[in-house]
């Protein structure tokens, strides 16, 4: 991979035992495509993950390696999966970390 790479979402943090560490995302990942579709934002990503309960998704890994995960999302007792991407958008929100996701 070229070191002029520029995109992406770097995984900041993961949910022990969730579905993307159980994949085997780890922390200071770069997500950089979701389902064939290029991760340039944190609105992409939120995008890609919401619309899907199960994806593959393409990392960088140490600014060189390249590799891919299938992440299936669990069901909760009622059968629907959790909606992540709410999750985390409330999560940033509460922690003061950065924008909103929907400025």
């Amino acid at each position: 991979m070229n070191d002029s790479f520029r995109g992406g979402v770097p995984i900041k943090w993961l949910m022990a035992g969730g579905p993307a560490e159980t994949a085997g995302v780890k922390v200071g990942d770069i997500v950089i495509v979701i389902n064939g579709q290029a991760i340039n934002n944190i609105q992409d990503y939120l995008a890609a993950i919401a619309e899907n309960d199960n994806y593959t998704m393409e990392v960088l890994r140490n600014g060189r390696e390249l590799l891919t995960f299938h992440i299936e999302l669990p069901k909760q007792k009622d059968g629907q999966t959790l909606d992540y991407a709410k999750v985390i958008s409330q999560i940033e929100y509460a922690l003061g970390e950065g924008k909103r996701f929907d400025n």
